[in-house]
């Protein structure tokens, strides 16, 4: 149904959208724009204000907004790029798809249109729910609002089995909370008492839109249930272990465990009516839901399961229905203000078509010769990490010998999906909340049809996003064509901002793949190999708990140093891959050496003004380090930055070698 997932060519082409984004720097070779700078602070003192002074004193944060930094405008300038691929598809469609993608765009930016519905789609489900006259038929209804999409009450999904992932299979897990977490129903402190209070004022508001005379009587007795079904949770810690959310059992076991699930009547609902196996470990979620269909009362049940109906759909229905969404669960719960409308229906048809727009995205900016360039950009980098690999003489033969092999081993995926599932599909809806609610029940119909077959090789990140992912089913590395794009890299551009830059990222990524502390194949190594490469950057924790960095407040160098150590690591191996490529032979541009210019890409992509309560916040909860220090931190450690600007002891930026860190 309408997902939790917080997306008529008619309209299309004249929607006017330019004011929505901040303006961008196009431009990679910007950083070497001496507006941006800071001449009157040396390099040695403070490269953070040396490299970005002109931009931070120039640059305020928006009103609403927490911070504002140079990748929010590279976001910016790709979500205006993806905006312009969905205008194209209005104004000249390929084929069926495109269509559809531009028609679901047009529909969810008609705000006139999705005001006027009032609950819409929503409606014929509320009808069911008050046609329930017992509580056996609820296990139907709860398989029908799945079928669409919705996961209400609890989890049912297809996902690689544990011990055979070459399969999918059919997992139930707990659910049936809409607050995030069972501890935020659990705790007595008084901000948990609060937030439970606005959650259950937030019940009481859907209830009073759909029309409930008793929406507050409604409210409690829905805040009751989801607290009896809280206390039989796991925690957010035992559901870290995915060995807690897997346990083969037949549906004969489960019809006579939970008898009053029903769990055939549902599979039925669901399409799957031969299915004799599914995973559900999470038992005394399940136990106290077959217990609690047989006492709770069925009205109940039905103040339920409206009120979940109507928390799904909220997102996608008029202004009354997602302001009250959205200052519970974006300004209250995350501290975020609302998004756009453009944003929020981009956001869902990410999360909805995201294989399709990620292939689309690709293709038009990600052509074969900057695959090409960025292909030898990344082997560059992976041929570094190998050559500090096979150099590193503190760790053992074996640990050695196995993280080279699989360094070999490792995939390294660019752009975006080759292919897409939704050829073909036809959009019909003729409203935003009938559109999110098609888009939905296909994805969940896919999803089950999938089960038993081996699972699809999925990007996992879109390919307009600045985000590495890393897959270990496949051992995988996916670098998404924003990444690789102007203004972060140019194919034919400066060696020395495309190493400081996007060659950075790559590096940042591959370490999270083998960084020896925390990396995704750190099993490769002993625990002697990971305590000797700790020690080589110990120094790191005190370095960074001397910086002030608002007021009287400190970074945490405990709590930061493992990112920060990736940021080390990275810096060091994007410029041997820098070297090695012969950057260093470049001209002088602007005053600045090709070894300048790639720590000033560096600094540049770092750069980021802060609201003082947003970083309070990012000091007490955020494992990275503010923006200046992840510059001010790690460049001290590199030789090549000391040399580069000629630093000297007794000046902030220099450290004397036996004082430096080291990464790989």
């Amino acid at each position: 149904m309408f997902p939790g997932d917080s997306a008529l060519l008619l309209r299309v082409a004249a929607i006017g959208l330019l004011g929505l984004f901040a303006p961008v720097i196009s431009r990679a070779d910007a950083a070497l724009d001496p507006r941006q700078r800071d001449a009157s602070t040396a390099a040695c003192m403070d490269f953070y204000q040396h490299a970005n002074g002109g931009w931070l004193g120039a640059t305020p944060v928006p009103s609403g907004q927490a911070s504002i930094g140079y990748t929010d405008e590279v976001r910016s300038l790709h979500a205006m790029r993806q905006r312009d691929l969905l205008r194209g598809f209005a104004e000249a469609p390929a084929n069926p798809l495109d269509t559809s993608i531009a028609r679901a765009y047009a529909l969810g930016m008609d705000g006139a249109a999705i005001d006027a519905l009032g609950v819409g789609p929503a409606a014929p489900f509320l009808a069911k729910i008050d046609a329930l006259s017992k509580p056996r038929d609820l296990p139907a209804l709860i398989a029908e609002l799945h079928g669409w999409g919705a996961p209400i009450l609890f989890a049912f999904s297809a996902a690689p089995d544990l011990e055979r992932p070459e399969q999918l299979i059919a997992y139930a897990n707990q659910g049936g909370l809409g607050l995030p977490d069972r501890d935020y129903y659990l705790r007595e402190d008084a901000p948990a008492v609060e937030l439970r209070e606005a959650y259950r004022a937030y019940i009481e508001r859907l209830l009073v839109l759909a029309g409930r005379p008793e929406a507050s009587a409604e409210s409690q007795r829905v805040l009751a249930l989801e607290l009896e079904l809280a206390r039989a949770s796991l925690s957010l810690e035992q559901l870290r272990d995915p060995r807690n959310s897997y346990r083969l059992v037949g549906v004969r076991e489960l019809e006579r465990a939970q008898p009053n699930l029903r769990w055939r009547d549902y599979l039925r609902g669901q399409g799957l009516r031969g299915l004799d196996r599914i995973s559900q470990a999470h038992a005394s979620f399940f136990s106290a839901l077959n217990a609690r269909f047989a006492s709770q009362p069925l009205a109940d049940w039905q103040s339920y399961l409206r009120f979940h109906v109507l928390h799904a759909a909220a997102p996608f229905l008029g202004q009354p229905y997602t302001e009250a969404h959205d200052r519970l669960f974006l300004e209250t719960l995350s501290g975020q203000p609302a998004p756009s409308r453009e944003a929020r229906v981009l956001q869902f048809l990410q999360a909805s078509l995201g294989e399709a727009l990620s292939q689309r995205y690709a293709r038009a900016h990600f052509e074969p010769a900057r695959r090409e360039a960025a292909l030898a950009l990344s082997e560059g980098v992976r041929a570094q990490l190998r050559a500090l690999v096979e150099g590193a003489n503190w760790l053992s033969e074996a640990g050695r010998n196995a993280v080279l092999a699989d360094i070999d081993g490792l995939a390294i995926a660019l752009g975006g999906p080759a292919e897409t599932v939704w050829e073909g599909f036809e959009l019909k809806a003729t409203n935003w909340p009938e559109a999110a609610l098609a888009l939905s029940r296909t994805r969940h119909q896919r999803e089950l049809a999938a089960l038993g077959k081996p699972p699809r090789a999925l990007w996992p990140v879109p390919s307009s996003s600045l985000q590495v992912s890393y897959q270990a089913a496949t051992h995988t590395l996916y670098l998404p064509a924003a990444l690789l794009s102007s203004p972060l890299f140019e194919p034919a551009g400066d060696a020395a901002l495309n190493h400081g830059v996007a060659g950075a990222l790559v590096a940042r990524g591959l370490m999270g793949v083998f960084d020896p502390a925390s990396g995704a194949r750190r099993g490769l190594l002993s625990e002697a190999d990971r305590a000797a490469y700790a020690e080589r950057s110990r120094g790191l924790v005190s370095q960074y708990s001397a910086f002030a960095a608002l007021g009287p407040l400190k970074v945490d160098g405990a709590a930061t140093w493992n990112e920060n150590v990736l940021d080390l690591a990275a810096l060091q191996l994007a410029y041997t891959a820098f070297l090695a490529a012969g950057g260093e032979r470049g001209e002088t541009r602007d005053g600045l050496t090709p070894a300048q210019r790639f720590f000033h890409g560096w600094a540049r992509l770092m750069r980021r003004n802060y609201q003082d309560e947003a970083l309070r916040l990012l000091l007490a909860a955020d494992p990275r380090a503010p923006a200046r220090f992840r510059v001010n931190g790690p460049l001290p450690h590199l030789s090549s930055f000391q040399a580069a600007f000629e630093c000297k002891d007794g000046q902030p930026m220099f450290l004397p070698e036996p004082a430096r860190a080291r990464g790989f």
